[in-house]
């Protein structure tokens, strides 16, 4: 175990005994419980694509399959990009299958799939959103 996370696992265990924690980390901190998410399996991941973009009778399953493969079985990306593909056709489909395939981040899809996130965020109370902004301000493998 390196010093910091045997520093923050000590203070996170001194600040236990005052007030509940929930705490999102890629290290394994070995004193505490951990609830550990296992990924979507095949099947879930295509139900949680399914239910966002109702795909037309023209399109194939193995489209929708390569999308959720593209999407990587994570929930909220199987939901923004399946509803940013709700009721278009097949051509719009590959297009998106194409721009995923080659690495593209989500983000640089389309304003559509902005709009989609922007709306997720407002429609938090408040105090959800400020915690939202807090987390935004680390960088990704930063220790917090």
């Amino acid at each position: 175990m390196t010093f910091g996370v045997s520093l923050m696992s000590e203070t996170l265990h001194l600040i236990s005994k005052v007030y509940k924690l929930l705490v999102t980390s890629r290290t394994r901190f070995t004193r505490y419980d951990v609830f550990k998410f296992n990924l979507l399996s095949d099947e879930n991941a295509k139900i949680v694509f399914r239910n966002s973009a109702t795909p037309i009778p023209t399109i194939d399953e193995t489209l929708v399959v390569q999308m959720v493969k593209c999407c990587k079985k994570h929930p909220l990306t199987l939901s923004v990009v399946g509803g940013s593909l709700n009721g278009k056709n097949e051509v719009s489909w590959k297009s998106m299958l194409n721009t995923l395939s080659q690495g593209h981040s989500v983000l640089d899809l389309s304003n559509e799939v902005l709009v989609r996130l922007e709306t997720s965020y407002d429609v938090l109370d408040e105090k959800l959103k400020q915690c939202f902004l807090d987390f935004g301000i680390f960088l990704e493998d930063q220790h917090i």
